[in-house]
């Protein structure tokens, strides 16, 4: 075989290749595209997920942020062996010393929710006299509170040992997207 038709037969193969290349991507875009349009609309690599999680003998149970206002539904679980009263219960952004104090959280003083241990509870629900709304660092309310906005911040929850009439308080990060 001659050096110049090997030469033209291979230009000819790459040629093909690069046309059946093209077709190829042609019909595979709108795949391409809806599958880059789903992960970004999922929010990509930049998704933060929700979380809630406090001090070891204390959990998360279920959590919802209302959109529009603010309001937390929280149900926690406890297993520290004691039967508490919670006295009083804090979101906020704010991470200063001041929020370990316990006098700065008494909202439930004079209303506390017991409970057993093993026992799971409404500790704040929107619409009864057990509700408080997630804050920024200054006590305010966030300015974005739209449906679907992130809120990220820390949960103090005073109690007291009814056994012991010890007083304490559990922290933990509180993270999730505002909901309807």
């Amino acid at each position: 075989m001659d050096k110049k038709l090997l030469m033209v037969l291979l230009i000819l193969a790459a040629i093909v290749i690069v046309i059946v290349g093209l077709i190829l991507l042609v019909l595979a875009s709108p795949f391409i595209f809806a599958f880059l349009a789903g992960v970004f609309y999922m929010g990509g690599s930049n998704h933060i997920p929700s979380q809630c999680t406090l001090t070891p003998g204390f959990t998360c149970v279920s959590y919802k942020l209302h959109a529009n206002t603010g309001e937390l539904d929280l149900i926690i679980g406890q297993g520290t062996g004691h039967t508490i009263n919670v006295t009083g219960i804090s979101c906020t952004q704010d991470a200063s010393s001041d929020y370990m104090n316990e006098n700065s959280i008494n909202n439930y003083a004079y209303n506390p929710l017991s409970i057993h241990s093993g026992e799971q509870k409404y500790v704040s629900q929107s619409g009864t006299s057990h509700m408080i709304k997630c804050t920024d660092a200054n006590g305010d309310l966030p300015a974005d509170l739209k449906l679907g906005s992130f809120y990220s911040g820390r949960l103090y929850i005073n109690y007291t040992e009814l056994d012991t009439n010890s007083s304490k308080i559990t922290t933990g990060a509180f993270s999730t997207k505002y909901e309807s």
